[in-house]
């Protein structure tokens, strides 16, 4: 991916923050042939966790397999009206601002008892703050049972992160600060650092 420097992300507490407010990743494997997926995960330690369904080409790799996960917050259309250059001379134009983070690494298949505590892991992490948080105990073992049978869970072993964060930086502080404002309660608003 290329990050010009004004746009580069190295902070890991951000990075962790950006997965875990957006976890249905874009997954690609090449397997041979590129195969793309939209897959919810959660960091685990240093690794990814998810799940496919058993139909899926992945779930039936042999051995590990280099992937890249992309987790991207929403993207926002920003208009050169908010830029102070506007109606100085006009010379501005266009752009989209989002916030993004690349996670390469090897995905390997688990068993079925490893496949249930990623299930309960992701119920745990996709429930938290709810009034009554829905458990994997809350339903019949024998359902549970039949239901883990159409999964394959798996975990990746992050090798590298890269993320971009191309909200509005190479612009002076004045047009950032407008952006924000221009952004109002959209989701992109906040990863904003002015």
């Amino acid at each position: 991916m290329l990050i010009p420097s004004a746009f580069e992300q190295h902070d890991p507490t951000l990075q962790r923050a950006l997965i875990a407010a957006y976890p249905v990743a874009t997954l690609v494997v090449a397997l041979p042939e590129l195969d793309i997926h939209h897959i919810p995960m959660v960091l685990d330690g240093d690794r990814l966790i998810g799940h496919v369904a058993r139909a899926n080409a992945i779930a039936s790799i042999q051995g590990p397999i280099d992937t890249t996960s992309v987790f991207a917050a929403p993207p926002a259309y920003v208009t050169p009206s908010w830029y102070a250059q506007k109606p100085i001379d006009g010379k501005v134009v266009p752009t989209t601002n989002y916030a993004s983070v690349h996670v390469r690494g090897q995905l390997t298949l688990v068993d079925d008892e490893r496949t249930h505590q990623i299930l309960t892991r992701l119920t745990e992490h996709f429930e938290a703050g709810r009034d009554q948080p829905w458990a994997i105990t809350d339903a019949p073992a024998d359902y549970i049972t039949r239901m883990l049978n159409g999964v394959r869970g798996f975990h990746i072993d992050i090798s590298d992160i890269q993320a971009k964060w191309k909200l509005s930086q190479n612009r002076p502080p004045q047009d950032q600060r407008q952006v924000k404002a221009g952004l109002g309660e959209h989701p992109l608003a906040q990863w904003m650092l002015t």
